[in-house]
């Protein structure tokens, strides 16, 4: 059995999952800011960080693995012009969007300058970017792709915000119980 089989559709839900944590997480963290206390903005914060690294990671295990299902060997993630190949196709480009975006959101998170945070939102239109790059989006014209986005943001919201809504009520609930 070849292990790009198994190993590439892992790595692309990952991808989908820390991509869409990030996003949700920022967004998240910009609504719902007034409400929350400084534990739960640290909080934020370190998802934020934590699921930004891991979308670094997967993004360039998805590089490898593009070049690996090219191949049909695992060797060929070594081989220089299956990875150039890799590189130029479709999925190639999502993933270096991808790259280049977890890669702007790291920066970001690094300093507390205004012009910096910028890269940061900069990054999370990349991350976004190489979800709608690919797939059945793109044979559909470009009102696909913006409707495609859209419901990104809207799932990215949704799903960045339950752990850091299920630790800000947590903190709340223990506040009450213990008053």
């Amino acid at each position: 059995m070849d292990v790009w089989i198994v190993f590439t559709p892992i790595l692309k839900v990952l991808l989908y999952l820390a991509g869409l944590a990030v996003v949700g997480t920022k967004l998240f963290d910009l609504h719902f800011r007034k409400f929350q206390t400084i534990d739960n903005m640290e909080y934020c914060n370190f998802l934020f960080k934590k699921s930004c690294l891991y979308g670094l990671i997967i993004s360039v295990g998805m590089i490898f693995s593009i070049a690996g299902n090219l191949g049909g060997e695992f060797l060929s993630i070594l081989d220089p012009i299956i990875l150039e190949l890799a590189l130029t196709s479709k999925a190639g480009y999502a993933s270096i969007f991808a790259l280049i975006g977890f890669i702007l959101i790291g920066i970001s998170t690094r300093h507390e300058i205004v012009s910096i945070k910028f890269l940061g939102w900069l990054g999370i239109g990349f991350v976004l970017l190489s979800f709608i790059y690919t797939g059945h989006s793109q044979k559909s014209g470009i009102l696909a792709q913006i409707l495609l986005l859209f419901h990104l943001i809207c799932v990215a919201f949704w799903i960045g915000s339950f752990i850091p809504l299920y630790n800000m009520c947590a903190h709340l609930l223990k506040q009450v119980i213990f008053m």
